[in-house]
């Protein structure tokens, strides 16, 4: 998606150079429509696959620090594990993240259209008014909109909690 609203605001300034606003706001009705289809049909499974991979962190970081003596392998199969929860958090999260803000640039373009042509301020402003100022963006079960910082929340609050608890079960066995 980010690679088709990249392409869409650097098209835009051609168009504008050509004073073809209504190619520009047709080819960005069709992208809003094109994500809010994939939001409406990826949103909630992909919510569920990022708590599935929350769950997986928490309880491996768990397990990873409340491990009393264990093997090497029993380390390096934690470990991958770990790392399979947080490329699968990775994997949702980063395209959408950019996504999103690929998609933000491109209504700030649409957005800035009634400025390019004077000679149609008033229809543009109130067609842009009436049709494209509401934001769009991808979702996780339309509950969140997924940004670049909620990943950093989510994964930071996931391991503190699977480290504390761990820690915790430490010096409950050793009291």
């Amino acid at each position: 998606m980010k690679i088709f609203f990249e392409e869409f605001v650097s098209k835009s300034r051609y168009l504008i150079a050509q004073n073809d606003y209504r190619a520009i706001l047709k080819t960005y009705k069709e992208l809003i429509e094109t994500i809010v289809l994939a939001d409406n049909v990826m949103s909630y499974p992909m919510f569920t696959e990022v708590i599935v991979s929350m769950l997986q962190l928490f309880w491996f970081s768990f397990i990873f620090v409340s491990m009393a003596e264990g093997d090497f392998k029993t380390y390096v199969s934690i470990t991958v594990a770990l790392i399979q929860g947080f490329a699968i958090m990775l994997m949702v999260f980063l395209p959408a993240a950019f996504a999103n803000e690929a998609a933000i640039i491109a209504r700030d373009t649409v957005v800035t259209l009634p400025t390019w042509f004077p000679q149609h301020y008033t229809s543009l402003k109130k067609t842009v008014r009436q049709r494209y100022l509401k934001k769009v963006a991808l979702s996780l079960w339309k509950i969140y909109i997924i940004e670049k910082p909620l990943i950093f929340t989510a994964l930071g609050t996931l391991l503190t909690y699977g480290v504390l608890l761990g820690t915790l079960g430490k010096v409950q066995s050793l009291t």
